[in-house]
């Protein structure tokens, strides 16, 4: 039976008192829904009550756009019902219903995330891919339907009422005016009118960058000189640890959290420590926390590791290997989904842990409801490091990122944990509202008990290691949560920030408004100030430093980034914009709307100009100069003129067929067509590792030995079970005299590969190496020339 037979609709023309009792419908659909939003609001804790005047203005603002949308469907039911007796019927109730289900859609996104999406829709349409969310999105669609089909009947009982109503078209017209001059925010808009406004509004309304200068953020860095007072710096750099807990907030940290002595390792340090309380995770995101963090780099439009190709920048993991440190970024899922490795791979660095580095000796996290697993949980990650590291004569710089404290939450003894939630939320201590917030997120909550605890191991590990004594250790979030209720924008943004180190003069709080893009400018900028890395007098940095500075000028906009749409707002320091309201922040988290029309412009120029740099230098590869990049293009493609000779010699997709061939140029001693031919296949099939292995022995067998050390690192990062890799890097590792650097790589030898002759020979051979003695190591070069042949 087709669904429309549930109105059981007479047959011939239908007339405009059918309309209104479509309308009518519509109407009370709307209204169970926002009472649906109430009641779900107050279940997890952030609404007081379900009876309130949030709901009766959100009920005025249903009422508002189905005005609006019946009076944007009744020229075309009349219009068809004069086509074709009933079509036009038939259209009202599909374009009410398909309003509804969208309604509903966005209401639970708004329940899931605590905001509604912006432009472009794509990204915020295909966000919610749980299976528990699909499954209540269905039941309801259903609900809904037959909700609609019950009020439809019953408005029959006020069919004389409506006969006689004064002209239709003028009542809905003055509703829809009446709601166009009430005050909107997310949690009282209906939220389809939210999205089209938006909508229409970001498409009209996109700013373009029409500046003079081709590269808008290179600027001359600005002095750290007040980040440089807070330490007691040693002859040598120290060492540099960040570490992004996923999902950490100042709701657990800090001397006003909701929820302190949750987290009370971190809370203790925190007393021992620089620590900022408002500090702003830019994005609410932890995909876009290693760009912010390491990089104060621009998210764009869709985000920076979305960018083809990424833009030339400098990032903390370039500026430190340039500046003689010892790279590695940590991770225990996979680095290539959110498009990490790329960057990293193209900043040179000397290590990549990732889940495919932890080998048999670890068990990764369970897995989620669809059969799928994060990867491995925090502790393990900390634990391989602790075990693995070997301290060398580099000073070392660290970025690790956490993941267990994210959705599914699947850490190790979770019942353990949750019990110790349960224990705080019943002690008495939390009102009625972070009574229920917690209970809402007890999973989370727990999570952050485990990640408190894996650190508190972590830094009694790394204390017993040798080097702490001279190690920066810096902690923060990666986001903030959003299933934990904000009470305004900046709330929504607040993750704590703290620096640990015996350097550290004495402990501090510094309660200016920062944010994860002021990390980079201030670690590297101090840094570079006391040790003279040099070569950086300009830089691209999307944010000012950690303390301020006199010479530096007015604090720069902080960019506030959403999930779905880019950027959507900024704080200055003092006003919050959006670019079509501003609020300046009071006490507390009351916030005040700027009315005066003169100041909320010169903001609105401010922010829409932030808006259109940011986007274009993402888009237009215009962060840096090109001859201002740290490091080259590490493969080349081939030139069009080398394009030429290659398809002279190799004609179809047989790339085992042209590595064949590259490998015969090099045993006869033809180098430069070798390369060539390497090249070509690089180009085409990235992950040819026998031509990447060929093409870094090649350019040790001419000497360029940087080159060749440049492309086996990342050989043997994205290999770590290839055999070949290590070989060829240990040989350049001999050859050129970096035997230090050959310590590194046994443990991850012996991990991945075991006890493998060969390479333990090579081992061997690097650690009693003389280096005085250049000859013997080019005999040693010859021979492994003639073995590979």
């Amino acid at each position: 039976m087709k669904w429309l037979q549930l109105f059981k609709a007479k047959s011939g023309r239908r007339f405009l008192r059918d309309f209104i009792r479509l309308a009518i419908g519509f109407t009370g659909c709307l209204f169970i829904l926002g009472i649906y939003q109430q009641l779900r609001l107050y279940e997890q804790g952030i609404l007081d009550g379900i009876l309130n005047s949030n709901l009766i203005v959100l009920c005025l603002h249903h009422l508002g756009f189905a005005s609006l949308a019946a009076l944007c469907f009744a020229p075309i039911f009349n219009l068809l019902e004069r086509y074709k007796a009933g079509w036009g019927f038939r259209f009202a109730i599909i374009g009410f219903m398909l309003l509804l289900l969208n309604e509903l859609y966005l209401t639970q996104y708004y329940l899931a995330n605590y905001e509604l999406p912006g432009w472009p829709l794509g990204r915020a349409y295909g966000s919610q891919r749980d299976g528990g969310l699909l499954t209540l999105f269905l039941a309801g669609g259903s609900l809904l339907a037959f909700t609609y089909q019950f009020l439809y009947r019953q408005s029959k009982r006020v069919y004389r009422i409506i006969g006689r109503m004064f002209p239709i078209t003028i009542i809905l017209f003055s509703f829809f005016l009446a709601t166009l001059l009430s005050e909107k925010q997310p949690v009282n808009v209906n939220k389809n009118y939210h999205v089209i406004a938006e909508s229409i509004l970001a498409i009209y309304s996109t700013p373009e960058y029409n500046g003079s200068d081709p590269f808008p953020l290179w600027k001359p860095t600005q002095n750290q000189g007040s980040f440089t007072e807070l330490f007691e710096w040693e002859a040598t750099p120290p060492d540099v640890i960040i570490i992004a807990v996923e999902g950490l907030s100042f709701d657990f940290v800090g001397r006003e959290a909701p929820f302190r002595g949750l987290m009370p390792f971190l809370d203790s340090l925190r007393a021992h420590s620089a620590f900022w309380p408002n500090t702003l995770a830019n994005s609410m995101e932890s995909e876009s926390a290693p760009a912010l963090i390491a990089g104060s780099l621009p998210l764009g439009n869709s985000g920076f590791f979305q960018a083809k190709p990424l833009p030339r920048r400098r990032t903390l993991f370039g500026v430190f290997k340039a500046s003689g440190y010892r790279t590695s970024f940590q991770y225990g899922g996979n680095s290539a989904i959110p498009g990490w490795d790329k960057m990293l791979y193209e900043e040179r660095i000397d290590e990549i842990i990732d889940q495919k580095s932890f080998g048999t000796a670890y068990e990764k996290q369970e897995d989620d409801a669809a059969g799928n697993s994060l990867g491995y949980p925090d502790h393990l990650l900390f634990e391989r490091f602790l075990k693995t590291r070997i301290k060398g004569a580099y000073p070392e710089f660290h970025y690790f990122q956490t993941l267990s404290s994210q959705k599914p939450f699947a850490i190790p003894n979770s019942d353990r944990y949750e019990e110790r939630v349960e224990d705080y939320r019943q002690n008495g201590l939390l009102n009625p509202r972070q009574t229920r917030m917690l209970r809402q997120n007890k999973e989370l909550a727990a999570s952050l008990v485990y990640a408190d605890e894996s650190l508190k191991q972590f830094i009694s590990g790394l204390k017993a290691l040798p080097g702490y004594e001279n190690t920066l250790i810096l902690i923060t979030g990666t986001h903030r949560s959003r299933s934990l209720a904000s009470e305004n924008v900046l709330d929504a943004h607040r993750v704590p920030l703290m620096i640990v180190s015996q350097n550290l003069k004495q402990p501090g709080v510094y309660t200016k408004t920062v944010s994860h893009a002021a990390i980079a400018p201030s670690l590297f900028g101090g840094l570079s100030t006391v040790y003279d890395f040099g070569k950086f007098e300009q830089s691209a940095w999307l944010s000012g430093g950690l303390l301020p500075d006199h010479r530096s000028g007015d604090q720069a906009m902080i960019p506030l980034y959403s999930s779905a749409s880019g950027i959507y707002g900024s704080f200055n320091g003092s006003v919050i914009t959006n670019g079509s309201k501003a609020w300046k922040q009071k006490r507390g988290a009351l916030l005040e709307e700027i009315k005066d029309t003169e100041h909320l412009g010169e903001i609105s120029h401010q922010y829409n100009l932030l808006r259109a740099v940011e986007a274009y230098v993402v888009k237009e590869d215009a962060l840096i100069p090109a001859e201002e990049a740290i490091f080259e293009r590490l493969i080349a493609p081939p030139t069009p003129q080398e394009l030429i000779w290659i398809q002279s010699v190799f004609q179809g997709k047989d790339f085992d067929n042209a590595y064949r061939t590259a490998r015969e140029y090099a045993i006869s001693g033809d180098y430069k067509r070798a390369r060539q031919l390497c090249r070509y296949i690089l180009s085409e099939v990235p992950g040819h590792v026998d031509s990447e292995i060929l093409l870094g022995r090649l350019h040790a067998w001419q000497k360029d030995y940087p080159k060749a050390m440049e492309i086996l690192e990342q050989v043997i990062q994205k290999h770590p079970v290839y055999e070949d890799g290590y070989a060829a890097l240990l040989d350049v590792y001999y050859w050129s005299g970096n035997t230090e650097k050959a310590r590194y790589l046994r443990p991850v030898i012996l991990q991945n590969l075991g006890n493998r002759t060969e390479l333990l020979e090579k081992l061997q051979r690097a650690a009693t190496a003389r280096l005085d003695k250049p000859t013997a190591l080019g005999a040693t070069q010859a021979v492994t020339k003639n073995t590979y042949e």
